[in-house]
């Protein structure tokens, strides 16, 4: 559907974006625009198995918005979800409540590798904690995933060893030398490593589903070979996670069931 009458906001990361209003609906949404169409499916496909998964993401949706930025016509668009702000930072750290220490290991953490979605958290020195936002009643909320599976952030292709059958990023995201933001939001996955057992076991079982993934894959766009390939490198990746965790493996799983798995 079409947007117009709205202004492009002063863009805070590395894709150009802002609050847009509905003129039919009143309905105020966050829109950007990616660097390519490609970009956009997989943000939208990262936010939308986020979702599946139970974590607490904006229904995010591939629409035409034109007439804003020159040359641009496609753009990823989410409710804009007024209560969630970035946390506060102290020290350059943000400042986790305990609870929230806890949900970030144990829910997106184990996501975030499994989707190789580096920018979780935030996207590198200038915002380092605008990715994943908190509510006043402490409610957490990852609103970006441009830079996940092989994508950057920036809309380049990540290295190749960046998004393989292997999930480096489940000690990589642990790490303050390679990403602090996440070594510091994920910190008690380090201190307790058993804290990511459930979502590891719920990714392994939604990874044993070829029919939800195929359906998800092909509902954000993706067919014939490139979509083969996604479904392929996510299932691999849940293998490789759950083998790192000491878990169930996708040959062992039973799979979610699609009532099981929050549908689009």
């Amino acid at each position: 559907r079409r947007l117009s009458g709205g202004k492009k906001g002063k863009a805070r990361g590395s894709q150009t974006g802002g609050k847009m209003t509905d003129p039919k609906t009143g309905k105020v949404y966050y829109v950007k625009w990616p660097k390519s169409l490609e970009q956009g499916c997989i943000e939208v496909l990262t936010l939308q198995l986020y979702r599946a998964l139970g974590v607490n993401a904006p229904d995010m949706r591939l629409c035409k918005v034109t007439g804003v930025v020159p040359g641009k016509k496609w753009a990823v668009i989410s409710p804009w979800l007024k209560d969630f702000k970035p946390p506060k930072i102290k020290s350059g750290k943000a400042q986790w409540s305990a609870v929230a220490l806890q949900k970030l290991a144990a829910e997106h953490f184990p996501i975030a590798a499994w989707l190789a979605n580096h920018d979780a958290i935030g996207a590198g020195v200038a915002t380092p904690y605008d990715n994943t936002l908190v509510s006043g009643t402490g409610s957490l909320l990852m609103v970006d995933g441009g830079g996940a599976m092989m994508y950057k952030g920036t809309g380049g292709k990540k290295s190749s060893n960046c998004w393989t059958g292997t999930v480096g990023q489940f000690k990589d995201m642990l790490d303050p030398g390679v990403n602090p933001a996440t070594a510091h939001s994920f910190q008690k996955a380090k201190s307790d490593p058993g804290i990511t057992q459930m979502m590891v076991d719920r990714i392994s079982k939604l990874a044993a589903n070829p029919t939800y993934l195929s359906k998800i894959i092909a509902w954000v766009g993706f067919e014939g070979a490139p979509a083969m390939s996604l479904q392929s490198t996510l299932r691999k990746r849940a293998i490789d996670l759950a083998k790192q965790q000491g878990g169930i493996t996708d040959d062992t799983a039973a799979p979610l069931s699609l009532s099981d798995i929050q549908t689009l």
